[in-house]
């Protein structure tokens, strides 16, 4: 039964590390070792677009997944590791709603925004109605993570296990102490953002303010390696350029 619960285990140190590698990113730019960082901001580049104002930072470097995509793994790796130690019944997909209205709504209202070619700095078309801020990505964030990890993990444990266990459905208790372990995460990262760093620093304990670039929006690890070419604020130029995953070694 130990080599079964080994094989969860091994998928928790698959989705924690998933987590960490994106904020080691900074850390080893930090310490000058630049190409073993380009690996990592080069790999996650296929999941992430990596605008430095969405992201978080240490070192003045940014990480190499933006602030929501940091958040929704996360939320995703503390509910399996909470899972682990919980007989929990997995939520049915129509409950899973709840967890990405919020997301949806901050992450969505934005990216029209961006479609139709609304200029984020209010340079050419009036300011946006909404922009989101690296708190609001983070908390959505979270929230769907939670949730995914909710819908599926549960399942993935009892299979790995193949033991008919007691299950019960998570708690409103429950599921407020892993939204109030996301908050906190955000609250560690902003903190070791600002003493880590000394040119690009938060807003505050909480980074509540919305980051609109004054030129190149699209331009991509702007704070890290391999940055793309500066593209026009149209979003064809964005599709074409979004892909430009242009990093030397």
């Amino acid at each position: 039964m130990k080599f079964y619960q080994n094989q969860y285990n091994y998928f928790l140190v698959f989705v924690t590390l998933l987590v960490l590698f994106p904020a080691f990113a900074p850390v080893l730019m930090y310490l000058g070792l630049e190409n073993m960082a380009k690996v990592i901001y080069f790999v996650y580049s296929f999941t992430c677009h990596q605008f430095d104002s969405r992201s978080l930072h240490l070192f003045d470097y940014q990480f190499a997944w933006c602030a929501r995509d940091t958040a929704i793994w996360l939320g995703f790796a503390i509910t399996s590791w909470y899972i682990k130690f919980k007989d929990i019944k997995a939520l049915s997909f129509y409950w899973l709603i709840p967890f990405v209205i919020p997301i949806a709504m901050d992450g969505g209202i934005q990216t029209i925004y961006t479609l139709l070619d609304v200029s984020p700095t209010g340079l050419s078309a009036g300011e946006p109605l909404y922009i989101s801020s690296n708190l609001s990505r983070f908390l959505t964030g979270g929230i769907f993570g939670i949730g995914l990890a909710l819908t599926f993990v549960p399942t993935l444990k009892n299979t790995i296990l193949n033991k008919n266990l007691k299950l019960k459905i998570i708690n409103l208790k429950q599921v407020s102490f892993l939204f109030i372990a996301i908050f906190f995460s955000y609250i560690f990262f902003i903190q070791a953002w600002n003493l880590t760093s000394k040119k690009y620093k938060p807003e505050g304990y909480l980074d509540f303010v919305v980051r609109n670039p004054e030129k190149d929006f699209f331009l991509r690890r702007s704070h890290a390696v391999c940055p793309v070419n500066p593209v026009d604020y149209s979003f064809a130029d964005f599709a074409d350029n979004f892909l430009a995953l242009d990093c030397f070694f």
